[in-house]
């Protein structure tokens, strides 16, 4: 057992339960960036200079029916997925790794939309 500041006996389970209170807020903030508003990620990539004309192009270049379906499922999006193969091809097209990925759906969900 360890002793507090104020010479309290702290447990391991009072140590265990400290140290998830103190991860939660990370937690909940990295499980929210699995998924993220269609709104909130499309004003994310502009600030991050990739416009939608951009991905459109991206789109474009893919084969039938692969380009309509893409297509019609990013105009028509509610909301993005983390793990969406259409975002990581537009992703690995402006050169970003998986920690930018996460990077751009952890601060599209910040945004106050």
């Amino acid at each position: 057992m360890k002793i507090n500041n104020v010479g309290k006996r702290i447990t391991k389970l009072e140590t265990i339960i400290a140290v998830v209170l103190l991860l939660m807020p990370l937690v909940l903030m990295l499980a929210n960036a699995t998924e993220v508003k269609s709104i909130n990620f499309l004003v994310q990539l502009e600030l991050e200079g990739i416009t939608e004309a951009g991905i459109l192009a991206i789109i474009d270049t893919l084969p039938e029916p692969n380009k309509t379906i893409a297509r019609v499922s990013f105009k028509r999006a509610t909301f993005f997925e983390r793990d969406n193969a259409l975002l990581l091809l537009v992703g690995q097209e402006y050169g970003f790794d998986s920690n930018k990925l996460d990077e751009i759906f952890i601060n599209a969900n910040k945004l106050p939309i």
